[in-house]
């Protein structure tokens, strides 16, 4: 039996934890200590700053990419059902969801058409 989707995302987040995490927290703790007795506890101290600093600036850019991200995606899906609205001539939720699934599908087919 293949892994679904769930056992490959844990997977995935595991090996993201042991092989980028861990050696990063391993390395900054040795860095900053080596800092800390041949310079001074200062200079450790702005380098664990700086580290905080960057890992929270970058959860912002990725967070704000999401959501630049899935409000396109609805944007785009709004855009489509108002088109269909006109074209289509039943006007129930459900033929209308389906008719948008599809358009999404074939544009990107069509896409992929493009790239390839």
């Amino acid at each position: 039996m293949a892994p679904g989707a769930g056992t490959r995302s844990v997977a995935m987040v595991f090996r993201a934890v042991v092989f980028t995490f861990v050696p990063t927290a391993i390395e900054l703790v040795l860095v900053c200590g080596l800092l800390a007795r041949t310079f001074a506890p200062a200079v450790a101290s702005l380098v664990v700053a700086t580290f905080i600093a960057y890992v929270l600036w970058t959860a912002s850019l990725t967070r704000a990419a999401a959501e630049a991200r899935r409000a396109s995606k609805q944007g785009r899906q709004q855009e489509w059902a108002h088109v269909l609205a006109h074209v289509h001539p039943c006007n129930c939720a459900r033929c209308m969801q389906a008719c948008v699934a599809g358009a999404g599908q074939l544009l990107q087919l069509r896409r992929r058409m493009q790239q390839g």
